[in-house]
This record gives C-alpha cells, structure tokens and sequence, in this order.
C-alpha cells in the first residue's frame, strides 16, 4: 500500500483525494471494505470515491492497449480465448462485451499488466 498517499488522504492533504483513493483500489492497494469501513474518511469523500470509481473501473479494450501500451492483438486474442471457451487470465466479473465492444476492468489490468505506460 502506498502508505504516504493515503496517509494524505485520510489526513485531507491530497490535492486530488478522490482520483488518488480509486487509483489505490484499482491498483489493488485498498480494498472496498477498506474504503467502506477501515479508513478514517469523511462520508462525502467515500461517496465521491465509489462514485469515481463505479464510473472509471471499466474501460473499452481499445483504449485499454492505449494506456497500457499493448498491441491491439494483446486483448482480442484473450477475448477470442473467452469467447470460444479457453482458459482466460481475467475473472469473470472482471470484462464484459456491450454489444460490438470489449469492456475490461482497469483493476484487472493493472494486476496483469502493472502500471500503464502513458
């Protein structure tokens, strides 16, 4: 855990406190039940953060070979895997397909892919 940014956090001394708590969850740093319950937060900051967070945890697969850095082909192959009933490196409740569109949690990438490249 990134133990200097939340103790900003907690102590109201981030300049950005609600992106900095939903990249921690992201990364996998924090846990929900640390948001909800073991961090000393005010209530607006925990509404905030869920709801930063419920809006930016999936991401289209396009942009997440953008950020990540990877070819198109990186993801379309897991998702061809999927699809067709191999084994897949992402839990299920970690991707989805919207209509046309790959969708993949930004929670997932950062645990199979760490940090984005841009």
């Amino acid at each position: 855990m990134d133990k200097e940014t939340l103790y900003k956090i907690v102590h109201g001394q981030h300049n950005n406190p609600v992106e900095a708590l939903a990249e921690l969850y992201f990364k996998g740093k924090v846990t929900s039940e640390d948001i909800s319950i073991r961090l000393t937060l005010p209530p607006a900051l925990r509404v905030d953060a869920w709801r930063y967070i419920a809006q930016n945890e999936m991401i289209t697969a396009q942009e997440a070979c953008e950020l990540w850095g990877l070819s198109d082909s990186t993801l379309r192959k897991v998702f061809f895997n999927i699809e067709n009933g191999k084994s897949n490196k992402f839990k299920e409740n970690e991707y989805r397909k919207s209509g046309k569109v790959w969708l993949i949690s930004r929670s997932a990438m950062y645990r199979e892919y760490g940090e984005p490249r841009i």
